[in-house]
């Protein structure tokens, strides 16, 4: 499938508890692409929320602190994901209870952004979430599930080494794509490549991310396995080899993702921090006002 051939269909939506989404690598490479689209405003906010305006710093630190945040609020570890069934239309509320989704903690952590009243504290863990939890709805598996914990429980062989779909997705095919190349090197080459998208994939809502991740999972993250899937065929518990085609079909999967979990973050920030400083959103200290 070509790549233009391959955006036409994954944009256009023709094509009708999990591990870390996107490994280091990945969160590093959603970072860089964001810090490439960051208005002024936002740059100005972010310095003064988290001290630094490098994104790319930033966006695994969700995933670092998981064991603390967990202790500290309960279903945390659900903000990283849509389990949106793969074979079935369900309603949001059936796949995000008690708002505990990666959909529904961007709508909460956007709105305190966008508070004037909220403690830099609590702006700087909101920062941290948006930053995160928008490169992680861009992973497929991040917002599809089987009944498998989002490919956890798809044992895979792929070059020689075992392991499972998710983190095949998470860190295996990433660390092939790059191959040696830099991370920093290889965010500009997508925006370079990409460059005539990013307007358009600034658009839309992180329902709407989902849902066109959701559809590249059933289609191809888990359609063009060896033997493909068949709705509604149950895959957890199986046995899968990937061969090295099937790396090299979804790089260009790969490619637009990495680049649309980086636009979505920066499109988030933009609007967050859109009259910043005007709107103060970064400033009040937690004992503020006593």
């Amino acid at each position: 499938m070509s790549i233009s051939l391959l955006i036409v269909l994954l944009t256009f939506g023709i094509y009708s508890g999990p591990a870390h989404a996107w490994g280091a690598q990945g969160h590093r490479i959603t970072g860089l692409v964001a810090n490439a689209l960051l208005t002024p405003q936002s740059r100005a906010a972010l310095r003064q929320i988290l001290g630094t305006d490098n994104l790319a710093d930033e966006a695994n630190w969700l995933d670092q602190n998981r064991a603390m945040l967990a202790a500290r609020i309960p279903g945390s570890a659900q903000w990283h994901y849509d389990n949106i069934p793969l074979c079935t239309t369900s309603s949001h509320d059936s796949y995000c209870p008690d708002g505990r989704c990666a959909t529904a903690a961007l709508a909460r952590f956007m709105a305190v952004l966008q508070d004037p009243d909220a403690t830099v504290d609590d702006q700087r863990l909101a920062l941290r979430v948006v930053i995160h939890v928008a490169g992680d709805l861009s992973q497929p598996l991040h917002a599809a599930d089987n009944h498998d914990r989002g490919g956890n429980d798809v044992h895979v062989v792929f070059a020689g080494q075992p392991s499972n779909l998710h983190a095949l997705w998470d860190t295996g095919l990433i660390k092939r794509l790059l191959r040696g190349t830099s991370e920093t090197a290889f965010a500009d080459r997508l925006l370079a490549d990409f460059a005539p998208h990013l307007a358009d994939w600034s658009k839309g809502t992180p329902e709407q991310w989902a849902a066109q991740s959701n559809a590249i999972a059933r289609a191809l993250t888990y359609g063009d396995l060896p033997g493909g899937l068949t709705c509604p065929q149950q895959t957890a518990g199986s046995q899968v080899d990937i061969p090295l085609a099937y790396a090299d079909e979804m790089a260009p999967v790969l490619r637009q993702q990495l680049t649309m979990g980086g636009t979505h973050i920066a499109a988030l920030l933009n609007a967050a921090f859109a009259d910043f400083p005007s709107h103060q959103q970064a400033g009040k200290t937690p004992d503020a006002g006593k």
